[in-house]
């Protein structure tokens, strides 16, 4: 929310509502279907969908997690998933910002929190954590540690698919009708939201190496800590020789998301040299893809879509060679453990756009995803959420007739607006 904030306009800024009604929804639907999906038992052993752990009784169950020689109980367990899987609908939303309607964000909740995400999160952690057969991209030998791929380079994919049937915001491309203004950047809320996310960050890595019965729980969050340091730096010359010796607020978070992205992967076999390396290219993988992007005239409101595919793929290609071999222990040479990242990037893109590309294209057809015109222009606070008691949101008044105008008159006022720049 504070991101979304801190990178959209005024009028666009009704994000707090309807990420209650996202997250509520994702809670319901990942409990009573998602959950058996993702770490539900195999059927036949396969590897690809779990078909047990359905709207699990929580109040006596209980698992032993194999690898790690724990017993979390279910309830926590759950808990913590359920907390991962939030993650991806977020990113969706904030990237689609001023554009997309509250039932079409309710249905990317489900989408996600009932099929992309828990299939994805099945071929490659289930087995792992329920002590049964792996998933079939674990099998193969494809190492994700805290979701480069599976997570946010999810997100990306199902981003990019949205933003694709969506289309840009109005004005945005089109120099000859300046219609929209951003007026986005408001540096307080992004720091906050960078420095939140970067310590959010230590507790999602950490925890799934704990559930992954990894070790080096230091080594993995001092990666973690001098990959967003990493990418907090390597923005600044990046965007200076880019921008004429100026760097944004927006592209600094940028660049720690960036870093945190890239390392996550391999955050328990990089040395820390190598989490530095792999951070800084993640940077300019980044703003390459934010370039081609542009160029095609894809409009990400945040620059989810760079952020999570540039610099997650670069850092699941980097545990091929970047990676302590012994760490990783997966029996592959260099070339065979780059065919299994490979085969991951690509079965997390083919599921993830896919999947969305057609079933939000379909429904599309028939209910238009995007907002109308008006609601667009005005923003979505008065319209969407009721969300318009805000310190933003005053009267407009004309004040040429006020200049000689005793202060004890009343002045009228028809609409609510935003005057705040």
């Amino acid at each position: 929310i504070l991101s979304e904030r801190g990178f959209v306009r005024h009028g666009g800024a009704h994000s707090a509502a309807r990420r209650l009604l996202g997250l509520a929804t994702v809670m319901m639907f990942f409990w009573l279907i998602g959950f058996g999906l993702m770490f539900g038992e195999s059927i036949d052993g396969w590897g690809v969908v779990g078909w047990t752990q359905f709207a699990p009784d929580l109040m006596e169950a209980s698992l032993t997690s194999v690898s790690s020689g724990t017993q979390p109980s279910l309830a926590f367990f759950l808990m913590f998933q359920m907390l991962m899987c939030m993650l991806p609908p977020i990113l969706i939303a904030n990237a689609a910002a001023d554009r997309l309607r509250l039932e079409g964000y309710l249905l990317i909740c489900m989408l996600v929190s009932i099929l992309i995400y828990p299939l994805l999160g099945h071929w490659m952690w289930g087995g792992r954590l329920l002590g049964e057969s792996e998933g079939w991209l674990a099998a193969l030998g494809f190492i994700d540690l805290a979701g480069a791929s599976v997570l946010f380079s999810t997100s990306g994919w199902c981003t990019l698919a949205l933003l694709v049937v969506l289309g840009p915001r109005i004005g945005r491309f089109a120099e000859e009708t300046p219609t929209y203004t951003s007026n986005r950047s408001r540096p307080t809320y992004l720091i906050l939201s960078a420095l939140l996310l970067w310590m959010g960050w230590l507790g999602l890595a950490l925890g799934n190496a704990v559930l992954l019965g990894k070790a080096h729980m230091g080594a993995i969050a001092m990666n973690l800590l001098l990959g967003g340091a990493a990418g907090l730096l390597a923005i600044v010359p990046f965007r200076m020789f880019q921008n004429g010796n100026l760097v944004e607020t927006t592209y600094l978070v940028r660049g720690l998301l960036a870093g945190l992205v890239a390392v996550s992967a391999g955050a328990h076999a990089f040395h820390s040299q190598g989490a530095i390396i792999v951070s800084a290219v993640g940077v300019c993988s980044m703003l390459m893809l934010d370039r081609i992007l542009l160029s095609l005239k894809i409009d990400d409101a945040v620059g989810i879509t760079s952020i999570t595919l540039g610099a997650g793929i670069w850092g699941s290609l980097a545990v091929a060679f970047m990676a302590d071999r012994t760490i990783l222990d997966s029996g592959l040479s260099v070339i065979g453990q780059l065919g299994a990242q490979l085969m991951g990037i690509f079965a997390t893109g083919g599921l993830s756009f896919l999947t969305t590309i057609l079933v939000i294209g379909l429904l599309d057809l028939v209910f238009p995803f995007r907002v109308s015109l008006q609601e667009e222009l005005e923003g979505r606070n008065n319209l969407d959420s009721a969300s318009n008691l805000t310190l933003w949101d005053l009267p407009a008044v004309d004040p040429a007739p006020l200049r000689n105008t005793p202060l004890q008159q009343p002045v009228s006022a028809e609409d609510s607006a935003s005057i705040a720049s």
